[in-house]
C-alpha cells in the first residue's frame, strides 16, 4: 500500500517523524550554532578594528587594511553560508508538504464530487418543481385581479359618453358571467366590483340623459339669442352712419375756427419774436463784457495754481527720495540677516547628517546578519509544528523555540 493509501492520521503522523524533517532541525541548529560563534567574535572584532584608521598610502599600511578587512569578511561569509545550507532543504520541505496536501485533497474531491452532485441536481429539480407551481399561480393571480380591473375601470371609461353607449355598457357588463375558473377565490370580491360598477353606470347613464336633454334646450336658447344679437347689430349699424354724418360736419366748423386761429396766433408769434430778437441782442453785448472779465479772472488762477502744483511736486519728489533710501537701508538688512540664517541652518543640517550616517553605518553591522534566516527559520518551525499538531514536540523544536527567542531577545 503506498502513501497515497494511507488514511489521513496515519499521513500526519507519518510526517512528523520524516527524515526531511528531522535533517532540517538539525540545519537550523547548526546554523544558529555558526551565528552564535560568530556573534560571540563580534566583541573582539569590534575591540580591534572599530574607528581604525590604517595608512593605506603605504604599502605596509595597504597590506595591513587588506588583512583586517579578509579578518572581518570571512564571518560574514560563514553566515552567508550557513544561511543559505540551512533554508535549501527548508524550501524542499515546503515543497513537499504543498505536493502532499493537494495529492489528498484531490482525492477526498473524487470522494465529494458524485455525492454533491447528486444532492445537488435533486435541490435544483425542487427548486424548479417550486418555481413552477409559483408561476402559474402568479398568472392565475393576475389573470384575475386584470379581469377584477376591467370590471372596475368599466365606469370609469364610460364617464363623459353619450347615453346610448353607456346603456350599451350596461348591457354588457349585466351579461358578463363571473367564473370561478378565471376569478377563483376572488369570486365574491368580482361580484360586488359588478354590482359597483352597474350601480355607478346606472348614475352616469341617468346624468348623461338628463345633461342631453339640458343641451338641446341650452342650442335651442343660444339659436333665438342669436337672432336677437343680429337684429340689434343692424340696428347699432344705422346708429352709426348717422352719427358719422353729423361728425363730418362739427369736423368741418372745428376745422374753420382753428384755421382763424392759427392765422391770429401767427400774427401774435411774429411780434413776440421781433421783441425777442432786440432783447437777445442787449443781452449778447452784457455777456461779451462779462466773459473778457472771467478770462482775466481764470488766467490768474491758473498762474496761482501752477505755481502752488510745482511746490507740492518738488515736496513730493524729496520725500520719495528719502523713503527710497530707507527701503535700500532695510533691503540690505534683511538680506545679511537671512544669509547668515542660511548659514546657521546648513552648518547644523551637516551635522545631523553626519550623526545620522554614523547611526546607520552602525546598525547595519549589528542587523546584516540574522534577519533572512530567522524568518526561515519562523517559518519552517510553523509548518513542523501544524504537523505535530497533537503529539509531544521532540528535542529538536524545543530547541529551535529556544533559538529563536534567543535571536529575537
Amino acid at each position: 500500500m503506498g502513501k497515497q493509501d494511507l488514511p489521513i492520521d496515519m499521513i500526519e503522523a507519518a510526517q512528523t517523524d520524516t527524515p526531511i524533517g528531522q535533517a532540517s532541525l538539525a540545519l537550523v541548529q547548526n546554523t544558529l550554532t555558526e551565528f552564535n560563534k560568530v556573534e560571540a567574535g563580534l566583541a573582539a572584532l569590534r575591540t580591534k578594528y572599530k574607528d581604525v584608521a590604517y595608512p593605506v598610502a603605504t604599502v605596509a599600511g595597504m597590506a595591513e587594511a587588506k588583512a583586517a578587512r579578509i579578518a572581518i569578511r570571512e564571518p560574514r561569509y560563514a553566515v552567508d553560508k550557513a544561511a543559505k545550507a540551512a533554508k535549501d532543504p527548508l524550501n524542499q520541505l515546503k515543497r513537499d508538504i504543498d505536493a502532499r496536501a493537494l495529492e489528498i485533497t484531490t482525492q477526498l474531491l473524487a470522494l465529494e464530487t458524485p455525492v454533491h452532485e447528486q444532492i445537488r441536481v435533486e435541490e435544483e429539480r425542487k427548486e424548479a418543481e417550486k418555481a413552477a407551481k409559483a408561476e402559474a399561480d402568479r398568472l392565475k393571480a393576475q389573470a384575475a385581479q386584470l379581469a377584477l380591473d376591467d370590471i372596475r375601470n368599466t365606469a370609469v371609461q364610460a364617464v363623459g359618453k353619450p347615453a346610448a353607449d353607456i346603456a350599451w355598457t350596461i348591457e354588457t357588463l349585466e351579461g358578463q358571467e363571473l367564473s370561478i375558473d378565471v376569478f377563483g377565490d376572488r369570486a365574491g370580491e368580482a361580484m360586488q366590483a359588478k354590482a359597483q360598477a352597474l350601480a355607478t353606470l346606472n348614475s352616469l347613464h341617468a346624468s348623461a340623459v338628463a345633461q342631453e336633454a339640458e343641451n338641446l334646450r341650452m342650442a335651442a336658447e343660444r339659436a333665438e339669442l342669436e337672432a336677437l344679437r343680429n337684429a340689434q347689430a343692424e340696428r347699432d349699424r344705422e346708429a352709426a352712419a348717422a352719427r358719422e354724418a353729423a361728425d363730418l360736419a362739427d369736423k368741418a366748423r372745428r376745422e374753420q375756427e382753428q384755421r382763424a386761429e392759427a392765422e391770429k396766433l401767427a400774427a401774435d408769434r411774429a411780434a413776440f419774436a421781433k421783441e425777442q430778437a432786440e432783447a437777445r441782442a442787449t443781452q449778447q453785448a452784457e455777456a461779451e463784457k462779462l466773459a473778457d472779465a472771467r478770462r482775466e479772472l481764470n488766467r490768474a488762477q491758473d498762474a496761482e495754481q501752477k505755481r502752488l502744483n510745482d511746490i507740492a511736486a518738488a515736496e513730493r519728489a524729496e520725500a520719495e527720495r528719502i523713503a527710497q533710501a530707507q527701503r535700500d537701508q532695510d533691503a540690505r538688512t534683511a538680506e545679511a540677516a537671512r544669509l547668515e540664517a542660511q548659514r546657521i541652518e546648513r552648518e547644523a543640517g551637516e551635522a545631523k547628517y553626519a550623526l545620522i550616517m554614523a547611526e546607520a553605518a552602525a546598525r547595519t553591522k549589528l542587523q546584516e546578519a540574522a534577519p533572512a534566516l530567522l524568518a526561515a527559520l519562523k517559518d519552517c518551525l510553523a509548518f513542523i509544528e501544524k504537523d505535530c499538531q497533537g503529539g509531544d514536540a521532540g528535542p529538536e523544536i524545543t530547541n529551535a523555540r529556544a533559538a529563536i527567542a534567543l535571536a529575537t531577545e
